[in-house]
């Protein structure tokens, strides 16, 4: 007794027939609507979406042309934290299966190019931060890897001084306990 039924095997043409016609009938077609990265695009697609912008605050809800529209104006990117129906936390942009495609579509390459081009160029932009600073809206005319250190360590003082959780990806503040203030009874 084989395998593939009580008949013995022949050759080798033979017991493949058999085997592809076992499975013929368990096996249903190719279906396109079946694919995950589809239905995820779809969900995608469908969702609406809030993000948080570079100082933290929390935007929208944001429909997909928004979206566009902000990756655009680089207000959105791969790192962005974005929130959405069926996530359990914030988590970054690149990590949710399907958006980024349906983001960075063709007309919004081609649009994220002309305004980088011809609109936010390097030289406007430079000029733009030499502007604040002499008029003493920016504290440097540039941001270089140490003054971002200094700021972040000035930040994370200042936040566990009022008692906040830095880090945490949610919007909760949590107040410190000190030693003084658990008090265990035992009886």
């Amino acid at each position: 007794m084989s395998f593939y039924g009580d008949e013995p095997q022949t050759d080798a043409t033979e017991t493949r027939r058999k085997y592809t016609q076992s499975w013929g009938d368990k096996l249903e077609p190719y279906a396109y609507a079946k694919r995950n990265d589809i239905r995820a695009m779809d969900a995608a697609e469908e969702n609406v979406w809030f993000y948080r912008d570079r100082c933290g605050t929390i935007r929208g809800p944001a429909h997909l042309q928004t979206l566009r529209q902000c990756w655009v104006g680089g207000v959105v990117d791969e790192h962005t934290m974005m929130w959405g129906n069926g996530l359990g936390d914030w988590i970054p942009a690149r990590n949710i299966r399907g958006l980024i495609p349906l983001i960075r579509n063709p007309p919004t390459i081609f649009m994220s190019w002309i305004v980088r081009k011809f609109v936010d160029t390097d030289e406007k932009i430079r000029a733009l931060r030499a502007q604040r600073f002499s008029e003493g809206l920016a504290k440097s005319d540039t941001l270089d890897a140490e003054g971002v250190s200094k700021w972040d360590k000035k930040r994370r003082a200042e936040l566990k001084r009022q008692g906040k959780v830095l880090g945490s990806l949610t919007s909760r503040v949590i107040p410190r306990v000190t030693k003084s203030d658990v008090r265990v009874d035992f009886k």
